[in-house]
């Protein structure tokens, strides 16, 4: 295939990494594969070296938009999935992308599963409210007006980061920004609006996003760091009092990461 990139976002020691190189190692389809992270050790080393896998180091880095940024940059095909450490890809994940790689899009993302520690699926509450969002593609699989994919993020993020594909022959110079922490990618897909191009949906679960205590949206929300960054990027759509309005509902999803 020659066009597709697995980049593993790699950052500490995490129990799963392993089990997510396995998921990427078991498609019926396989291209690139790479580990990318600013935290090297010899575990990672060693998880590199057992599936013949290249590890990218990222020295100095100020943070995840410049890790996500890095992984984008060492990903020298047409397509990148940033795969997250702790997820689990289905075997058909890329085959079925693939298929679409030859129509116009800036973004391919499809439907997912949560999944806890133990690996067992669920359709959580935020996974519910998410599906309710994507009434973008009630008659279609993919929407290019910058309206409708605006109207797509406005009323939450409902895009499983894991499971996007990157075009980075439409996206050309993006960047993520370093202003957010949790939500970096709402905002990337905020930026992508103004970008002329498709935004294409697969409904099909085809990974599995890993719940845990240690994971970015679990800690954003022990710090209130979630709170803020969705309060700010529902200003960005609606002001300051529609926006609290709005905010008020969605962080009903937060029961999903069992935060009281």
């Amino acid at each position: 295939m020659n066009d597709h990139t697995f980049a593993i976002l790699s950052f500490g020691e995490s129990p799963f990494l392993e089990r997510c190189i396995q998921s990427i190692k078991n498609q019926k389809l396989l291209d690139q594969v790479i580990i990318c992270t600013s935290t090297p050790s010899p575990f990672i080393q060693q998880l590199a070296e057992k599936y013949d896998i290249q590890l990218s180091i990222k020295h100095d880095s100020s943070g995840i938009s410049d890790d996500w940024n890095f992984a984008l940059s060492q990903s020298k095909t047409k397509f990148v999935t940033l795969a997250h450490q702790d997820d689990i890809y289905h075997p058909d994940y890329l085959s079925r992308c693939s298929k679409h790689f030859e129509r116009d899009f800036l973004i391919l993302f499809t439907n997912y599963y949560d999944c806890d520690v133990e690996g067992k699926s669920s359709i959580g509450i935020s996974n519910r409210i998410k599906s309710i969002l994507m009434l973008s593609f009630l008659l279609t699989d993919r929407i290019k007006n910058p309206i409708l994919k605006r109207g797509l993020i406005e009323f939450g993020n409902p895009i499983g980061c894991p499971g996007v594909i990157y075009n980075k022959s439409k996206l050309q110079d993006f960047e993520f920004s370093s202003h957010f922490t949790n939500n970096l990618d709402w905002y990337a897909w905020f930026e992508m609006t103004k970008i002329q191009g498709s935004f294409l949906y697969l409904s099909s679960r085809l990974f599995e996003h890993r719940i845990h205590e240690d994971s970015v949206t679990h800690r954003s929300l022990l710090g209130n760091i979630k709170e803020d960054e969705d309060l700010k990027m529902f200003s960005l759509f609606w002001g300051n009092k529609i926006s609290k309005m709005i905010h008020h509902f969605y962080k009903k999803s937060y029961n999903t990461y069992k935060i009281k």
